[in-house]
């Protein structure tokens, strides 16, 4: 949700108009998909997460059958700790196919990069130590929901998989798909409406929905809306972003590394999106 939209539902006493929420804070009812928070929360469902897939990739899904919200991936020895990360929407399906969907409302051009850190991390964790099958390493397909185009090209899917540069047409089947979607794409083929159509929702949440299968995603937004513990998850949220935001300015200014500070700050907020 853009900032405007947020300063609406902002009185001038620093209360939103629902009486609960801090200033600056939309209540959960106003969010767009977008948000990461409420893109987290409705992806709980199996269901949705197939959904979601199928008009993606646009073919059919098989059963997902394990969801994580917010997965965790750490690397390093007792010794050496590397970069974590911390997926989103992490799930599998039946197949044992692994997917990470992330939401990304900013451009913060690095993406590239980072989707290349976060997949080496996917692996990571699908191979334990002293195991010498890698036929046991599953597919793995990460995707980028972006409200922006990443590449400048108009495109509203972007899909990347290793190839042979002397020969395009030879594919190394290494198993790793990198997918990234752009919200202010151009529909150019019959095929893409319902993705577009989803691109749409996930920006506004009052896009008009046609398909049965977008109409099904917009059912669960709203009972996440309605679900009071969820409300509950979400103030908290708000709360615990902020005093982490206070707690890294006063202990950046304490110390004389505020801009240190500042970047794991942003960083984190990034991931908690709007």
């Amino acid at each position: 949700m853009g900032k405007r939209k947020q300063k609406e539902m902002i009185q001038e006493d620093g209360i939103s108009q629902q009486g609960q929420f801090p200033a600056g804070a939309a209540p959960l009812s106003g969010l767009d998909l977008s948000d990461g928070f409420l893109f987290g929360e409705v992806m709980r469902d199996e269901e949705t997460c197939r959904t979601v897939l199928e008009i993606i990739l646009r073919r059919p899904v098989s059963r997902v059958v394990y969801v994580n919200k917010e997965q965790q991936v750490e690397a390093g020895t007792r010794y050496h700790r590397y970069k974590g990360i911390r997926l989103d929407v992490y799930f599998q399906d039946e197949e044992n196919t692994c997917y990470s969907v992330e939401m990304q409302i900013r451009n913060q051009y690095n993406l590239p990069k980072r989707s290349r850190h976060y997949q080496g991390m996917m692996d990571v964790q699908m191979l334990p130590a002293g195991e010498i099958d890698y036929h046991k390493l599953c597919d793995s397909i990460m995707i980028f929901i972006c409200t922006f185009d990443l590449f400048g090209k108009g495109k509203l899917c972007y899909t990347f998989e290793n190839t042979c540069v002397e020969l395009p047409g030879l594919k190394l089947y290494d198993g790793a798909v990198k997918i990234f979607l752009n919200a202010r794409g151009r529909e150019e083929k019959e095929k893409d409406s319902l993705l577009a159509e989803f691109l749409r929702y996930v920006s506004d949440h009052n896009a008009p929905v046609a398909s049965p299968e977008v109409k099904q995603i917009r059912k669960r937004v709203e009972e996440v809306k309605r679900n009071q513990e969820t409300e509950a998850r979400y103030m908290t949220s708000i709360t615990y972003a902020r005093e982490v935001y206070e707690d890294g300015r006063m202990e950046g200014k304490a110390e004389g590394k505020a801009e240190g500070k500042a970047d794991m700050v942003l960083e984190f907020l990034d991931e908690l999106g709007d």
